[in-house]
């Protein structure tokens, strides 16, 4: 019965959408697959001002499944209008970032194993060489 209730709210819902000349515009993706969108500012069909919207269409989820964390904090903020911009440049913008600290970070340890493993090749050679002197009786000056 539930079921059934909410689909004809949908339709309802979908029904007002398509004559009160709503438009949603996609504003960007976040990690996890969720969608964003943005209506704007508009007249309804009675001349009422309906105010902007933003919302998420979750990727694999119905919204009753929604918990805390869901959502990231940048995009909670933008849906709550806490925040004027979308944060989709700065997610971006600190996904390259993270992966570049990655990069560097790994090619950072490959130069200290690289360095070390030289410095123990180079000690290792000198300790062979010692050690043919002292066999050939040479003794170093």
């Amino acid at each position: 019965m539930r079921g059934s209730m909410s689909g004809s709210q949908g339709l309802l819902r979908a029904l007002l959408r398509l004559f009160s000349k709503e438009v949603k515009q996609y504003v960007g993706t976040d990690q996890f697959g969720n969608k964003y969108f943005y209506i704007p500012e508009r007249k309804n069909w009675l001349g009422q001002t309906m105010r902007e919207r933003r919302f998420v269409e979750a990727r694999d989820k119905k919204e009753v499944d929604y918990r805390e964390g869901d959502i990231p904090m940048e995009w909670e903020a933008w849906i709550r209008k806490t925040r004027k911009s979308p944060p989709t440049i700065e997610i971006e913008c600190s996904q390259f970032h993270q992966s570049l600290c990655a990069m560097v970070l790994h090619l950072f340890s490959l130069l200290i194993f690289w360095t070390h493993s030289s410095l123990l090749m180079s000690r290792q050679r000198e300790i062979e060489e010692r050690a043919v002197n002292l066999e050939s009786g040479d003794l170093p000056e």
